[in-house]
């Protein structure tokens, strides 16, 4: 299942989507490696090469200019990288793709023309793990809250 926030935000609506949206693919890391964690990564750079996207792998030690738990090393690398591209696709370091047939573009071109943030539902609730983001006002103005 997916489901989407909309803006309560008194901002305008977002514009209409680009036909060939610059999708770039981040994942967050702060602390030690394994080989698990490499196979992961591993697979989301041969995803992103096969399919034209840029792979980021952030691990700058966010947590020391917050303060929080790692978990939130997430908010501020999107503030980081989302300017770069119209959606970022993040995905946990523990996350591995497996079909690189399906095509991000595919989801994207699903999402409604007021999309801006688009996760997955998990037995427990919202999967942080894995969202889109799209890059407008709004998606900051939620970063922020």
């Amino acid at each position: 299942q997916v489901r989407r926030q909309r803006s309560l935000a008194p901002e305008a609506p977002a514009p209409p989507a680009p036909l060939n949206p610059r999708i770039g693919i981040l994942t967050v890391y702060e602390g030690r490696s394994s080989k698990f964690l490499s196979m992961c990564t591993y697979t989301k750079e041969c995803y992103a090469k096969l399919h034209g996207h840029e792979f980021i792998m952030d691990d700058a030690p966010y947590r020391q200019a917050h303060g929080r738990h790692p978990a939130w090393n997430r908010i501020e690398s999107l503030r980081k990288y989302l300017p770069r591209y119209d959606w970022v696709l993040y995905l946990d370091a523990d996350i591995a793709i497996t079909n690189l047939d399906i095509r991000l573009l595919d989801f994207v071109g699903q999402f409604q023309a007021d999309s801006f943030f688009v996760w997955t539902e998990a037995k427990e609730g919202v999967n942080t793990g894995a969202f889109f983001i799209r890059n407008v006002p709004w998606a900051y103005w939620w970063m922020d809250k």
